[in-house]
C-alpha cells in the first residue's frame, strides 16, 4: 500500500501580503496589488502564476503560457510589475460581471501547486467584486465663490486601475483657469484620481458639474453649486469738501463699485424730491460702478446739515455722509443798496459813485462800510476803514462820501486812472466778511467805471 502526501499551504517557503477583497467596473481593468518574499531560499528567478481557488482543482488564471489559463480569464490577465522585484500584482482587463465574487491567489513555489492542498486556503485568497454602477465623483469648492476672484474646484474619483484610470472632465470650458491632474496611491489597490482647476469666478458661474467616465461607458456626475457672491464697495461721496452755493444748483454723486452688473445696489439720498438720476457702467473685465446723480440747490438752513447716500444690497446696506458748507448768496443779505450800474469820470478828476443803504429787519448801530472789486474768484478790497490790504491801484484814492450811520456808503475815487476803467466795484455792509457769501449772479449788483 502506498500513501501520497501532498504538503499544506501553511508549509509554503514563501509568503505573500495583498488585500482580502478589491473592486472594480465591468469593462475597466483591475489590478490587485500584491508583493511576496521568499523565507529560506532566495530564487533567481520566480515564476509567478495565479489560480482561481475551486474546490475540484486547480484552476489557472495566469501563466506565461497562457495554455492553461480557463476560459473566463484567457486573454485577460498579466502580471503588473517585475517578478524580479518581489512584485505578484495582477492586472486584469477588462473585468467581466463573471468575475464577480472569484477568489484568487497567486503562486511562487517551484514546486508544482499540485503537490500541495488547498484545504483552509480561503483566507490567503482575494475576492473580486465586479460592479456595473459608477460611484459619484467627490466634489469640493476650495474656498468661496466670489465674483472676480479665483477659486479652486476639486474633482476626485477613487478608482483600482492605475494604468488606465477613468476620465475626469468639468463642465466649465477648458479655455478657463489651469489644471492639475493628481494620481495618488492610496492602500489595498485603491487610487485617486484627482482633477483640480483653479479659475476667476463670474457671476454667471452657476454651477459646475464633474463627470468621471469609465472604459465600460458607465459615467457618473455631480454637480456642485457655486451661488458666486457679489461684492459691493462702501459708497463714496464727491465732491467731499467743496462748498455748496446758496440758490445755485450743486452737483453730488454717490459712487458703488461693484463686481456683479446684474446685482446692482439701490442708492438712496436722505434729501428726497431733487432730480435723481442713476447709471451703471463696466470698468472692467470684473467691476462695474454705479453713479447717482444728486442735483442740490442748497439754502442757507441747510449749511451744516448732513448729506447722507446709502447703498442697499440683498446682504446688507452701507452709507457715506458729508456735512454740506453753504455759502449764502448776496442775494440773501438782510440789507439792500441802491446806486447806478455805470458812471463815468474824467482822467486825474475825481468821481463820486452815490450809494445808500437800508437793513430790512434788524438796524445795526456801528456800520463799516466796505467796497470791493468785483471778481468771479477773488475779494480785492477797493475801501476799508482801515486802509489795510487795499488793492495797489487804489492805495490811498478812496473814502467814504458821506456818514454811514446815515444810510449813506458813497464812495469818493481820487486821481482816476485810465487802469480804473472798466472796473466793477460793489459795497459791503454787512457784519459777516464777504467772504462767507458767493457772488453768483452778482455782476449786475456792481457798478461799471
Amino acid at each position: 500500500m502506498y500513501i501520497f502526501i501532498t504538503g499544506s499551504m501553511g508549509s509554503l517557503d514563501w509568503s505573500f501580503t495583498m488585500p482580502s477583497t478589491i473592486t472594480g467596473l465591468r469593462g475597466s481593468c483591475v489590478v490587485i496589488p500584491c508583493n511576496y518574499e521568499f523565507k529560506d531560499v532566495q530564487h533567481s528567478t520566480t515564476n509567478v502564476k495565479w489560480y482561481k481557488l475551486s474546490t475540484s482543482g486547480y484552476l489557472l488564471v495566469y501563466d506565461q503560457s497562457t495554455q492553461n489559463i480557463i476560459n473566463r480569464f484567457k486573454g485577460k490577465t498579466s502580471l503588473f510589475g517585475s517578478s524580479n522585484d518581489k512584485n505578484c500584482s495582477l492586472k486584469i482587463e477588462p473585468l467581466e460581471m463573471q468575475h464577480s465574487q472569484e477568489r484568487l491567489f497567486p503562486w511562487m513555489d517551484p514546486n508544482s501547486i499540485e503537490s500541495y492542498h488547498t484545504k483552509n486556503f480561503h483566507h490567503e485568497t482575494i475576492a473580486l467584486d465586479v460592479t456595473d454602477i459608477a460611484a459619484l465623483p467627490q466634489a469640493d469648492l476650495l474656498g468661496i465663490a466670489k465674483v472676480g476672484e479665483p477659486v479652486t474646484l476639486s474633482c476626485s474619483v477613487i478608482h483600482t486601475c492605475p494604468p488606465t484610470p477613468p476620465t475626469l472632465s468639468l463642465s466649465l470650458s477648458n479655455s478657463r483657469g489651469t489644471r492639475d491632474l493628481i494620481h495618488t496611491p492610496l492602500h489595498n489597490g485603491k487610487w485617486k484620481l484627482t482633477l483640480e482647476v483653479t479659475w476667476t469666478i463670474e457671476e454667471y458661474d452657476k454651477s459646475v458639474t464633474c463627470t468621471v467616465s469609465y472604459a465600460g461607458g458607465q459615467t457618473s456626475k455631480n454637480e456642485i453649486c457655486l451661488n458666486p457672491l457679489c461684492d459691493f464697495h462702501k459708497p463714496v461721496i464727491s465732491p467731499s469738501q467743496d462748498e455748496a452755493m446758496e440758490g445755485i444748483e450743486k452737483t453730488f454723486t454717490c459712487t458703488v463699485n461693484h463686481t456683479c452688473q446684474k446685482e446692482k445696489p439701490n442708492i438712496i439720498w436722505n434729501y428726497q424730491n431733487l432730480p435723481v438720476s442713476v447709471e451703471t457702467r463696466n470698468v472692467s473685465a470684473y467691476s462695474w460702478k454705479t453713479v447717482s446723480t444728486l442735483k442740490l440747490k442748497a439754502s442757507r438752513d441747510d449749511h451744516g446739515k448732513t448729506l447722507t447716500c446709502t447703498a442697499q444690497t440683498t446682504e446688507r446696506e452701507t452709507s457715506d455722509h458729508v456735512t454740506l458748507k453753504v455759502k449764502r448768496g448776496m442775494h440773501s443779505l438782510d440789507w439792500t443798496y441802491t446806486m447806478p450800474s455805470k458812471i463815468t469820470g474824467l482822467r486825474g478828476s475825481c468821481l463820486v459813485i452815490p450809494c445808500s443803504f437800508d437793513f430790512k429787519t434788524e438796524k445795526h448801530s456801528n456800520v463799516k462800510v466796505k467796497w470791493y472789486l468785483y471778481s468771479t474768484t477773488e475779494y480785492h478790497l477797493v475801501y476799508g476803514p482801515d486802509n489795510e490790504d487795499v488793492l495797489s491801484k487804489f492805495i490811498g484814492k478812496t473814502k467814504l462820501y458821506g456818514l454811514a450811520n446815515e444810510n449813506n456808503c458813497s464812495l469818493e475815487i481820487k486821481q482816476l486812472d485810465m487802469l480804473h476803467n472798466g472796473d466793477r466795484l460793489y459795497p459791503w455792509i454787512d457784519p459777516k466778511p464777504v467772504q462767507t457769501f458767493h457772488k453768483e449772479n452778482y455782476f449786475d449788483k456792481s457798478i461799471e467805471l
